[in-house]
């Protein structure tokens, strides 16, 4: 934050009265604060005013270095948002693509009055090795330099070399990952050349996604500010869910269960608790997020009208909760507590679905509980997948095509393959 600017004006009436001080701090040129002290009293009792308005003086000046800092102004942030949820020939496991969320994403940006020539939307065709590539170079080679970048990613994502993580665009030949595949150092390279802006913000929303981390350090090593937030660390798995991605847009759009000290804005480590907090109890997953000269009181939206504090409630809103969902029980978050009903939301992939419950049906999430292991399926077979066997369990058949899962890893990697993929367990 810029340093504050303090004024003093100081109006003699006559040689023995003075009636008007008045002290205005400003934020840069814009005044946020005006005192004014108005007296009429003898001169010899001066000196003790002039302590008085020094006082004051350095009372505003403590507050004001205290201040909240501005959020980003639309036009000054820059993004491209990649997701690719559907691969020609089924190469890769696809997605269901209704009410997809990084368009949402996008939505999101576009409704927070960001310009629509500031960013771009890529979806699957669109998200090719080039095609993203060409939209990270020109958006950020169109940012000033005192702009916000942002680069988000959805989809597949694999360690393609040591220390490097392919996130997998659209044209992708798995074959070939480190020819044909985007790169996370490509694009720290991308940015790096491209960029002429301060921050950038790095955002993922697949396996292995923490591998964005070390494009941040080289970005930072350039001389940038940078965060990255991701849906697992760089060696992990991540769910097919958009848990992820909608802790992202609610942080964004300003939801008031995201700003966790209720002081009207929403910084990117609150941020990253939402993110953190959804991903255990709901995935019970571990997400990723590091900065590296970017503060994490950085502010990313103003937050809505706080949830108010239901004094004797034992569950206050923004808890998550095991609550019951017609015939089981499962992780809910409370949105609101009113005349001891509890509003409970579920996450349905896409949707947000809410019941209404009250205590007796609530219980508590263990605190062990995104690190408790999941239940292990029996492998049957192992399938093939670039040039190494893991072990799997056949869901179904049709024709000369086997349906399968392969154990240990989430379902958004189930897929068709045929016979010369397949061979019996081994020991």
């Amino acid at each position: 934050m810029d340093s504050h600017i303090f004024c003093m004006d100081l109006a003699i009436v006559n040689k023995n009265t003075w009636k008007r001080v008045e002290f205005v701090t400003r934020y840069k040129t814009t005044p946020v604060l005006t005192l004014h002290l108005q007296f009429e009293v003898p001169m010899r009792t001066m000196f003790c005013r002039w302590m008085l308005g020094f006082t004051v003086l350095a009372w505003l000046s403590s507050t004001s270095a205290n201040a909240i800092e501005p959020v980003e102004k639309p036009t000054n942030i820059y993004a491209v948002v990649a997701g690719v949820l559907q691969w020609p020939g089924n190469t890769l496991a696809g997605f269901p693509t209704k009410h997809r969320k990084d368009e949402e994403l996008h939505e999101t940006l576009l409704a927070r009055g960001v310009p629509a020539k500031n960013m771009r939307l890529l979806l699957d065709e669109q998200a090719t090795y080039s095609g993203i590539q060409r939209a990270v170079r020109d958006i950020a080679g169109a940012a000033p330099a005192d702009a916000t970048l942002f680069f988000y990613y959805c989809g597949h994502g694999f360690e393609a070399k040591a220390g490097d993580v392919c996130f997998a665009n659209y044209d992708l030949n798995t074959s070939a990952a480190v020819r044909t595949g985007l790169l996370a150092s490509d694009i720290a390279k991308i940015i790096g050349k491209s960029f002429k802006g301060k921050r950038v913000i790095l955002l993922a929303d697949c396996c292995c996604s923490g591998g964005l981390s070390e494009t941040g350090k080289t970005l930072a090593k350039a001389g940038f500010e940078v965060a990255t937030l991701t849906s697992s660390d760089a060696s992990t798995l991540s769910t097919g869910n958009w848990t992820f991605t909608q802790s992202i847009i609610d942080s964004l759009k300003g939801d008031s269960l995201a700003d966790a000290n209720h002081d009207g804005t929403v910084t990117l480590g609150e941020m990253a608790g939402e993110v953190k907090e959804a991903m255990r109890v709901l995935e019970r997953q571990k997400s990723h997020f590091s900065t590296h000269g970017l503060s994490s009181d950085f502010p990313v939206a103003t937050s809505k009208a706080s949830q108010p504090v239901a004094e004797k409630a034992a569950i206050q809103p923004g808890q998550y909760v095991f609550a019951p969902d017609g015939k089981r029980t499962r992780p809910g978050r409370v949105v609101s507590v009113a005349d001891a009903k509890y509003t409970v939301v579920f996450f349905d992939y896409t949707d947000k679905r809410a019941i209404e419950v009250s205590v007796k049906d609530l219980s508590a999430i263990p605190d062990d509980w995104g690190t408790r292991p999941k239940v292990a399926m029996k492998a049957e077979i192992e399938v093939e997948w670039k040039a190494s066997w893991y072990p799997a369990v056949i869901l179904k058949k049709d024709g000369l095509k086997t349906f399968v899962h392969y154990v240990n890893f989430d379902d958004t990697w189930d897929e068709w393959v045929t016979a010369e993929r397949m061979r019996p367990l081994r020991k």
